[in-house]
């Protein structure tokens, strides 16, 4: 996965731009990551191991999201400080 592992620890000690700069390359990410996805999925023979594919892909997808979220929320309640 794309992600590396990353714990969401680490986005705690991030300030509101860092956070902010890292809510953007996730969610260029995301978009690269759905933009795969319809490639490979739209690829003509692709029969092996595409149930693993449909796995991979909403697994990584789902972890994206999850630290959008996360970087989000702790955006947001740094800035109403």
């Amino acid at each position: 996965m794309r992600m590396g592992g990353i714990h969401m620890k680490k986005y705690d000690d991030m300030s509101t731009e860092e956070l902010n700069n890292e809510i953007k390359r996730l969610k260029d990410l995301l978009e690269e990551v759905i933009e795969e996805r319809e490639m490979i999925f739209s690829t003509t023979g692709i029969h092996r191991s595409v149930q693993y594919h449909v796995v991979k892909y909403e697994t990584e997808i789902n972890e994206i999201k999850e630290n959008i979220d996360h970087i989000s929320r702790l955006a947001e309640g740094r800035a109403a400080m």
